[in-house]
C-alpha cells in the first residue's frame, strides 16, 4: 500500500511539473493545436515566458523542495523501522538458538540421571517420583491433620506442594540432587524473563513441550524454595506457570476425600 501511495505522488509530482513545459513546447510550435480561449491569453514572447520560469522556481520549485524533504525525512523513519525489526528478529534467532542449546544440555543431563534416597538408595525417575510423591503427600496429610483450618475446600494446595517436597523430602534426602540442573534451568528462565512478549510466549511453550509435569515441578521447587533468593524473581518475572503434577495432587486429595 505505501508503494502505491509512493508511486501516485511521484506520478502527480512529475505531471504538474509537466502542465508548463507541455504548454510552452505546444505554445510555440509551427501547427500550435491550443483552444482560440488559451492562444488570446498565452504570450508568445520568450522573455514573458522566462518570466514566467523564474515566477516558477522561486514558488512550486520551493514547494517541491519542502516536500522532497518531507519524502527523505519519511525514508530515513522507515528505514529504522525496517533496522530496527531486523535486529529484533536477529535477536530472536539469537535467544531462540541459545536456548534451545540450553534445553538440549538440560534433557540430556535429566535423561539418564539416577535419584537418591533418604536410606541410600538410586532410583531411577520413575520409582523416585513415586517415592517422593508418597513421602510428600503423607507429611503433607499429617500438617493437615495438625492444622485443619489450612485444609482447603477446593483442595487446591499448590504453594504447599513445592514447601512439603523441598522443605522436607529433599532435606530428608540431604544430598544435592537437581543442583547442575537447577543452574541451567535459572539461565533458561533468564531468557525469557529478558525477551519480548511475544518471543517469551514462544519459549515457555518450548519449554513445556520438552519438560514434562514433574520435572517442571521438581525444578520449580528448587527455584522457589532454594538459598538463592534471585532465583524465585526470575521465576516470577519469567510468567511460567507453576504447575503441581497430577499423581501428586491425587495423592493429596486421597487422604482429604
Amino acid at each position: 500500500m505505501k508503494k502505491h501511495y509512493i508511486f501516485l505522488f511521484t506520478l502527480g509530482g512529475l505531471f504538474f511539473a509537466a502542465i508548463p513545459l507541455i504548454l510552452y513546447f505546444i505554445q510555440f510550435s509551427p501547427n500550435s493545436v491550443l483552444p482560440d480561449y488559451l492562444t488570446e491569453r498565452l504570450s508568445i514572447k520568450n522573455d514573458d515566458w522566462g518570466s514566467f520560469g523564474s515566477f516558477l522556481s522561486g514558488t512550486s520549485g520551493a514547494i517541491f523542495s519542502f516536500f522532497g524533504t518531507l519524502a527523505v525525512i519519511w525514508t530515513l523513519v522507515e528505514s529504522h523501522k525496517s533496522n530496527e525489526k531486523q535486529i529484533n528478529m536477529i535477536r530472536s534467532e539469537q535467544t531462540f538458538a541459545q536456548f534451545n542449546e540450553l534445553l538440549k544440555v538440560l534433557e540430556e543431563m535429566l535423561k539418564y540421571k539416577i535419584y537418591p534416597t533418604h536410606h541410600g538408595a538410586l532410583f531411577d525417575l520413575e520409582r523416585w517420583k513415586d517415592y517422593v510423591y508418597s513421602r510428600t503427600a503423607l507429611k503433607m496429610n499429617i500438617f493437615l491433620n495438625e492444622n485443619p483450618k489450612d485444609r482447603k475446600n477446593d483442595g487446591i494446595y499448590e504453594f504447599s506442594f513445592y514447601s512439603f517436597f523441598y522443605g522436607t523430602v529433599m532435606e530428608e534426602i540431604n544430598t544435592p540432587v537437581f543442583n547442575k540442573e537447577s543452574a541451567i534451568y535459572t539461565v533458561l528462565l533468564d531468557r525469557i524473563m529478558n525477551s519480548d512478549n511475544s518471543t517469551k510466549e514462544a519459549l515457555i511453550a518450548v519449554l513445556d513441550a520438552k519438560l514434562d509435569e514433574d520435572l517442571f515441578f521438581f525444578l520449580n521447587a528448587f527455584q522457589i524454595l532454594g538459598e538463592d533468593k534471585s532465583r524465585i524473581i526470575r521465576m516470577l518475572a519469567s510468567s511460567l506457570p507453576l504447575q503441581v503434577p497430577v499423581d501428586l495432587s491425587d495423592r493429596i486429595y486421597e487422604f482429604t476425600d
